[in-house]
């Protein structure tokens, strides 16, 4: 099971399982997840306020499954 967690507990994490750079169109983390195939994961966490959203540094994971 893949999880990710933030710091700043108002972060909404955001991420991709096809190698592209996440954004808040990207899946919106909810709960841990599995993978079954090779993927490389993206991550991004956003804080948003009345103008403008902050985005933490881009978190990248390569997971390699093997039969």
């Amino acid at each position: 099971m893949l999880s990710f967690s933030c710091e700043v507990l108002s972060a909404r994490i955001y991420y991709t399982t096809d190698g592209t750079i996440p954004t808040n169109k990207s899946i919106k983390y909810k709960s841990p997840f599995s993978i079954n195939v090779s993927t490389t994961i993206r991550a991004i966490a956003i804080v948003f306020s009345k103008d403008k959203q902050l985005e933490s540094k881009l978190v990248t994971a390569a997971y390699i499954i093997q039969s």
